[in-house]
């Protein structure tokens, strides 16, 4: 049985297995892909990242508000065009004072 890939970076956009020593000198860099989007609203940050590891059904993107009434909410998405559409759709919500 293969074992599965546990460390992944971006490439065009696709989450991709790689080997731990390129996964370990992308999470000490600086790298700006990292980051989906970034919004202050108010007091509360929306924080969509890419989190370079899989997670329960395959997510690898989340969303978190930071600060204000829902500090700590936070959503999972499989794909980047996922993430950005998330993103996206709660900032909207918070805007218009919406749950998100």
């Amino acid at each position: 049985m293969t074992e599965l890939a546990r460390w992944y970076l971006e490439r065009d956009g696709v989450p991709t297995p790689v080997a731990m020593e390129e996964w370990l000198e992308w999470a000490a860099a600086d790298y700006p892909g990292k980051t989906v989007g970034k919004t202050t609203i108010e007091e509360a940050e929306v924080s969509t990242v890419f989190l370079s590891l899989e997670h329960p059904r395959g997510s690898f993107y989340e969303t978190m508000i930071f600060g204000g009434p829902h500090d700590l909410d936070q959503w999972r998405y499989r794909t980047r065009a996922e993430a950005l559409a998330g993103h996206t759709r709660i900032v909207d919500a918070l805007v218009r004072g919406d749950e998100p």
